[in-house]
């Protein structure tokens, strides 16, 4: 969904004509270049790029595959249009939550940083991990009050058929428009 004040209206997209995924490295270049033309002619794209498929964009960098996530998935849309998010209200529930890092695994990633910091090898450090989860019930209600919780101006709900993403961010990762590149990072 695109910044709005009540974090309620965005864009929906509908007449979906195909997908695009990359599901190892050497296929995310080639997914961006027929994105990039399916876009040039007419089509809307909503999808994902994951963290980890940088390594297939700049050698220099070193990722993990996200495990059964694709490295990228789009829709190709014939329309988009404003539209509120369903308020949908069915019943969930999350249960048997499992973080990636345990509490010794996150003391000794902080650690590891503070010293990567004051050997100057860095200045800032994002040290993030995942939570896995049993889920159950109305995935569209899950995401209405993850929205009401943690309003932030960049939310996205996406169905790619396996999964669906549900997003809370505070930032724009980039957005093209008009040939014109547009970051908002949450710092730097």
């Amino acid at each position: 969904m695109e910044k709005s004040p009540a974090f309620l209206h965005g864009w929906s997209f509908s007449g979906k004509v195909a997908e695009v995924t990359a599901l190892s490295g050497q296929e995310v270049a080639p997914a961006l270049r027929l994105l990039e033309e399916r876009v040039e002619s007419g089509l809307h794209a909503a999808g994902f790029v994951s963290y980890e498929a940088a390594g297939a964009l700049n050698g220099d960098l070193t990722t993990c595959l996200p495990g059964d996530l694709p490295l990228l998935w789009f829709g190709l849309f014939e329309r988009r249009s404003r539209d509120p998010f369903p308020a949908e209200s069915g019943p969930f529930e999350c249960s048997g939550w499992h973080p990636s890092l345990d509490r010794e695994q996150f003391g000794g990633a902080v650690a590891s940083i503070r010293r990567l910091i004051a050997a100057g090898d860095c200045y800032q450090v994002n040290l993030t991990m995942r939570q896995r989860f049993s889920f159950s019930g109305c995935p569209r209600s899950f995401f209405n009050e993850l929205r009401r919780c943690q309003p932030t101006p960049y939310s996205c709900y996406l169905e790619t058929g396996r999964h669906r993403i549900l997003s809370a961010s505070p930032e724009l990762f980039f957005s093209l428009a008009g040939g014109v590149l547009t970051t908002r990072p949450m710092k730097g």
